[in-house]
C-alpha cells in the first residue's frame, strides 16, 4: 500500500499547465466565479439553518456579557475613542513647531536668538508630544486589550450557551436536523462571530472617532484647503472599499474551499482501507489537488487585485498632495489663520492635508469593520433562535424522584398513542397500545422493521412525549419522574455500540463519576460490573488494562468485546430496566453466545429486562 501511495504522488507531474490531474483553465473560471462579492455573500448565509433574525450588536453584548464585562467594555470604549483622537491631535500640533521653526528667518542675523527660538519651539512641543504619547499608548493599549478579552469573554461564553441550547431540545429536534451538518455549520457561525464581537468593533469606534477628529482639525486648520482635497475623497473611499472587499471575498472562499479539501482529506483517511483495496490513490489525490489548486488561483487573483488597489491608492494619495501644494502655494502669506492670529503658513497646508487625509482613510476603514460587525450579528441568528424556542417537552412537572429501593420497575402503557413529531406525514406508529412490562421479568418485543419495536422502547427512556395515553413506571406516570434521574433506572444496549477514544475505564463511567459515587466505591462498581458482564475475561489480559485506550469506536477491541464493554456501561449504575435492541445480532456466532452469557448473567437480577428481536430464534436464545 505504501508503494502505491508513493508511486501516485511521484507520478504526479510538476507543471501546473501540463497537469493531466484537473482541468486547469476550468478551475480558473471557477475561481473567478467564486470572486464575485455575493458567492461571499451566499457562503455566509449558508451557515445559517433557520430564518435569519434582526440582532444588533448590543443585543449580543447584553446577552452574553457578565457584570464585569460592562466595566472592560467601558475601558474598551474610551480607548477607542481616545486612539481615535491621538493621531489628528498629534498632526494639528505639529503645526505650531513647523511654523515657529519655518519663521525664524527673521533672525537670520542673530544666530543666538535663532537658536533660542528654535530650542524654545522644540523644547515646547517634546512636552506635548510626550503627554500625547502617554494618552496613546494608555488608549491603543486599552482599545487592543479590553476588546479582545471582552470578544474572548463573549465568544467563551456563546459557545458553552450554545452547546447547553443545543442539548437541551428534544429528540423530535434532531430527528428534524442533520447532526453532522450542524456541527459544520455552528463551528462556522463561531468562527464569524468571533471575528467581529471583539476588536473589530473598537475599530469602528476608533476610526470613527479618528474621522470625526480629523476632519474638525482640517476645518479648523484650513477650511478652504479641507473643502477642495474633499474631492480626492470619493476616490480614495472606493479604493478602500474594493481592496478591502477583494480580500474579504477571498478570504471567505479560500477558507470555504480549505474546508471542503480538508474534509476530502479526512474522508481518505479514515478510510484508507477502502481506498488501499481498490488502488485509488490517483483519483483520490486528483480530488484533493483540485481545491488545492482553486485556493491556488483564489489568492492569486486576489494578489492582482491587491497590487491594483495599492498602486491606486498611493496614486490618489500623491494626487491628494499635488492638489494642497498647488492650491495651498496661492493662499499661503495671503490669507489669515484666524485660529493663530497669522498668516497662514507651509505647516497650515500639511497639517490640513494629513488631517483630511486621515478622516478619509476613517470613512474607508469603517465600512468594511461594519460590514464585519453586521456578519457577526447574522452569524448569532441561529443561536438565538433556538434560545428562543420552547422545547416541546415539557418538563415542569418532571420532578419526582422516588427512592431506588422503593422502584421495582413494573413499566404500563395505557392506550398510547405515538406520531414522530418530526413525520410532516404524521404517520401513526402506535395506535391504542396496551401493554405491562411486571418487574424482574422479561419480555421480548418481536416483528419486522417499523412496527414500533424501538418506538416502545424510546417512549420508556422519554425520548420522545407520547401524542395519546399514557406511560406509567410502578404506577406514576413516566411524565412526573426527573429525566436524569429516570434515564439513571435505565441500562440501553444497542445494536452497535457506541465507544469514544478514551480508556475503558472513561468508557465505563462515560461522565456519570457524581452519580455512581451515590451508590458506591466507583472502582468496585466497575468491577462488578465488569464481572457480571464477564468483561474481565479479556479486559485483564490487556496491556493496561481498564486504562486500555480503545480507539476511535473502538477499533481496537472484537466486536464482541465492545458489546460487553457496552453491557458493563449499561448495568454499572444498577439499573432497575434493561433494553436490549437487538443486542447480538450484529455479531457472529462465537460473540454471540459471549455475550448471550452475559445477558443472561444480568438478566437473572432482579432487573424487569425488555428484549427487542426481528426474529423469534433469536429471543429463544435468550429467554
Amino acid at each position: 500500500m505504501e508503494q502505491n501511495l508513493t508511486n501516485a504522488i511521484e507520478d504526479q507531474p510538476m507543471s501546473r499547465k501540463s497537469s493531466s490531474f484537473y482541468d486547469l483553465e476550468e478551475l480558473r473560471r471557477e475561481a473567478e466565479e467564486m470572486r464575485d462579492a455575493k458567492n461571499a455573500e451566499d457562503e455566509l448565509k449558508k451557515n445559517l439553518m433557520f430564518e435569519e433574525k434582526d440582532i444588533s450588536i448590543f443585543h449580543i453584548y447584553s446577552h452574553l456579557a457578565e457584570p464585569i464585562d460592562y466595566l472592560y467594555i467601558t475601558l474598551a470604549i474610551i480607548g477607542s475613542l481616545g486612539a481615535g483622537l491621538t493621531m489628528p491631535i498629534m498632526s494639528y500640533l505639529s503645526t505650531d513647531l513647523f511654523s515657529d521653526v519655518g519663521n525664524t528667518s527673521e533672525y537670520s542675523d542673530d544666530v543666538t536668538k535663532l537658536m533660542d527660538t528654535v530650542k524654545h519651539a522644540f523644547d515646547k512641543q517634546i512636552k506635548r508630544f510626550l503627554i500625547v504619547g502617554v494618552i496613546m499608548f494608555f488608549c491603543h493599549f486599552c482599545s487592543v486589550c479590553f476588546w479582545t478579552l471582552v470578544g474572548s469573554r463573549m465568544c467563551h461564553k456563546l459557545k458553552q450557551n450554545y452547546f447547553q441550547v443545543i442539548l437541551s431540545q428534544e429528540q423530535g429536534w434532531f430527528d428534524s436536523n442533520n447532526p453532522f451538518e450542524f456541527a459544520t455549520k455552528v463551528q462556522a457561525q463561531l468562527e464569524q462571530v468571533e471575528m467581529g464581537i471583539g476588536e473589530k468593533f473598537g475599530q469602528i469606534l476608533t476610526m470613527l472617532s479618528q474621522c470625526i477628529s480629523a476632519f474638525i482639525f482640517a476645518f479648523i486648520t484650513f477650511w478652504k484647503l479641507t473643502l477642495v482635497k474633499l474631492c480626492i475623497a470619493p476616490f480614495i473611499i472606493a479604493d478602500v472599499l474594493f481592496l478591502v472587499n477583494a480580500l474579504r471575498t477571498g478570504i471567505i472562499m479560500g477558507r470555504k474551499t480549505w474546508e471542503k479539501a480538508g474534509g476530502l482529506a479526512e474522508e481518505m483517511l479514515y478510510n484508507i482501507k477502502t481506498v488501499a483495496s481498490f488502488a485509488n490513490f490517483e483519483y483520490e489525490t486528483r480530488r484533493f489537488n483540485e481545491k488545492v489548486e482553486l485556493v491556488y488561483q483564489l489568492d492569486l487573483g486576489t494578489v492582482y487585485r491587491l497590487a491594483l488597489c495599492i498602486g491606486f491608492l498611493i496614486f490618489f494619495l500623491n494626487c491628494s498632495f499635488v492638489i494642497a501644494i498647488v492650491y495651498g502655494r496661492t493662499l499661503v502669506g495671503k490669507d489669515i489663520n484666524t485660529n493663530k492670529g497669522r498668516d497662514f503658513t507651509g505647516a497650515d497646508v500639511m497639517t490640513a492635508t494629513f488631517c483630511t487625509l486621515m478622516g478619509i482613510m476613517g470613512i474607508g476603514l469603517t465600512a468594511p469593520n461594519l460590514k464585519i460587525v453586521q456578519e457577526s450579528c447574522t452569524a448569532t441568528s441561529d443561536y438565538f433562535t433556538l434560545y428562543e424556542r420552547e422545547p416541546q417537552m415539557d418538563l415542569s412537572q418532571s420532578v419526582e424522584k422516588p427512592p431506588r429501593d422503593s422502584v421495582y420497575g413494573r413499566i404500563e402503557f395505557k392506550d398510547v398513542k405515538f406520531i414522530y413529531p418530526s413525520d410532516p406525514n404524521e404517520r401513526v406508529i402506535l395506535q391504542g397500545l396496551n401493554l405491562t412490562f411486571e418487574p424482574g421479568k422479561k419480555v421480548a418485543l418481536v416483528g419486522e422493521s417499523g412496527c414500533g419495536k424501538s418506538t416502545t422502547v424510546n417512549l420508556i427512556e422519554r425520548l420522545y412525549e407520547t401524542t395519546g395515553g399514557e406511560v406509567l413506571i410502578d404506577g406514576m406516570d413516566i411524565k412526573r419522574y426527573d429525566v436524569k434521574y429516570l434515564r439513571s433506572l435505565i441500562g440501553y444496549v444497542q445494536q452497535e455500540p457506541v465507544l469514544f477514544n478514551k480508556s475503558i475505564r472513561d468508557n465505563l463511567i462515560f461522565g456519570r463519576a457524581e452519580q455512581l459515587a451515590e451508590l458506591g466505591n466507583i472502582d468496585d462498581l466497575i468491577q462488578n460490573a465488569c464481572d457480571e458482564s464477564y468483561a474481565t475475561e479479556f479486559v485483564s489480559k490487556l496491556p493496561d488494562q481498564l486504562d486500555y485506550v480503545v480507539g476511535i469506536k473502538g477499533s481496537k477491541l472484537s466486536g464482541g468485546q465492545k458489546q460487553r464493554i457496552a453491557i458493563a456501561r449499561a448495568i454499572l449504575h444498577k439499573p432497575k430496566i434493561l433494553i436490549l435492541d437487538e443486542a447480538t445480532s450484529a455479531l457472529d456466532n462465537k460473540s454471540e453466545k459471549e455475550v448471550q452469557r452475559a445477558l443472561d448473567n444480568i438478566s437473572q437480577k432482579n432487573v424487569t429486562t425488555v428484549i427487542i428481536a426481528h426474529r423469534l430464534s433469536t429471543i429463544k436464545m435468550q429467554i
